[in-house]
This record gives structure tokens, C-alpha cells and sequence, in this order.
């Protein structure tokens, strides 16, 4: 939550609308999202290159997803 709402301060500082901010906030929660699972990826254990590539094109479409949500609602 903490980090939630420093990414929310920072978008607002930044943007002069609402939608804007909201687009901001949801690209780097998409970011953070994405680093957090590589590093998961990469302190597991020893995986193929199928089950790395499946998680990452997962991680990929949820992120889309949650993009696409946040870009709706301000639509």
C-alpha cells in the first residue's frame, strides 16, 4: 500500500489530469510488476526455458490486462 500511494503522489505531481495520472500510475505498477516476477524468476529454482517463458508471457498478459482496465475506466 505504502508504495501504492507514492506512485500515486508521483503521478499527480506529474500530470496535469486525472486520466493521465491514472495512465502513469498503472504503467509503473505494470513495471514494478514485471521486475518483482523477474526477480522471482531468477532466484527459483533451476527452471527450462518453456516453464520461464510461460511465466513471463503470463506475467505479460495480466499486466495488459490491468493496463487496459485503468485506461478504460478513465475513457
Amino acid at each position: 500500500m505504502n508504495l501504492d500511494t507514492s506512485i500515486y503522489r508521483m503521478a499527480f505531481r506529474e500530470a496535469d489530469t486525472l486520466g493521465v495520472a491514472q495512465v502513469l500510475v498503472a504503467k509503473k505498477r505494470a513495471d514494478l510488476e514485471h521486475q518483482m516476477l523477474l526477480k522471482q524468476i531468477n532466484e527459483g529454482s533451476a527452471s527450462t526455458g518453456a516453464d520461464l517463458e510461460r511465466a513471463l508471457t503470463d506475467m505479460e498478459q495480466r499486466s495488459d490486462a490491468f493496463v487496459g482496465r485503468i485506461i478504460d475506466r478513465t475513457a
